[in-house]
């Protein structure tokens, strides 16, 4: 990992001023993340916010500039999925994805379909103290979240992927990782009332076995909400705005802005 070189006293203050206005919109922001998280099942005009606001301060990177004149390098806290893989072997996971949030009273983390984990992981992966990981920006954005059939996708894929169908971007015909991000949004779904996820259509369509599907999904469709039909993808936006939040540095950054804002002028 590369050093941060520390800022002088006069480029910080000049980063300060530049930055002032991200700063104030970064809290608003932080507020509107935390509502979001704070509600049980939060409404599709919610989960669209959610998904333009993670997409805004992660992927765009609205969130290092401000950082780093007042806290310096943003680190996350994340989930160990490392173990997760190491165990996956040579035959890949029909379907597995990372989740961490909470949504509808039930939080659903290490999700894995068709396969059953090493019993001697169990307690690493379900026990409340062992520690997260510790990353930068780039390896938050690049860890796996989903697979299916060993097709991986990293959260900075699921973060684009989400905004980009909560702003209509995909009017045009949409790639292959575009494809299957859609069909697991049709086909497997979680339920906050059995605690399982479920396959709502066959895993032989997945579209790696060379059948064709629909793939072009409205923004309504993609952000309905419901507690026995809960989106994977969707899921995993809400557990990236769920490590963000929890991240010790969020919760540094958005004091110190507090404390820049509520300085006498």
């Amino acid at each position: 990992m590369a050093a941060i070189m520390p800022l002088d006293a006069e480029m910080r203050q000049k980063l300060l001023a530049t930055t002032k206005d991200a700063a104030a919109a970064l809290l608003e922001d932080a507020r509107h993340l935390h509502t979001i998280l704070n509600q049980k099942n939060p409404d599709r005009t919610a989960l669209r916010l959610l998904s333009s606001v993670m997409r805004r301060l992660l992927v765009d990177d609205d969130l290092t500039p401000v950082a780093a004149p007042r806290i310096g390098r943003f680190m996350f806290d994340g989930p160990d999925n490392d173990v997760i893989y190491d165990a996956e072997g040579e035959d890949p996971y029909p379907f597995f994805a990372s989740g961490g949030a909470w949504t509808y009273g039930v939080r659903m983390t290490g999700i894995i379909m068709g396969r059953a984990l090493p019993a001697d992981l169990l307690p690493k992966l379900t026990d409340p103290k062992t520690p997260p990981q510790r990353m930068r920006l780039d390896t938050f954005l690049s860890q796996i979240v989903i697979s299916v059939k060993g097709r991986r996708f990293s959260r900075g894929n699921v973060l684009k992927y989400v905004a980009n169908v909560a702003s209509g971007v995909h009017s045009g015909t949409p790639n292959e990782d575009e494809q299957i991000l859609a069909w697991i949004s049709q086909n497997i779904a979680y339920s906050a009332s059995t605690r399982k996820v479920r396959l709502i259509d066959g895993i032989e369509r997945h579209p790696l076995a060379g059948i064709a599907i629909a793939v072009n999904m409205k923004a309504d469709e993609f952000f309905r909400h419901e507690p026995d039909r809960i989106n994977p993808v969707l899921a995993e936006v809400l557990g990236a705005a769920h490590y963000l939040v929890l991240s010790p540095d969020f919760r540094k950054l958005t004091a110190a802005i507090h404390k820049e804002v509520s300085r006498p002028k």
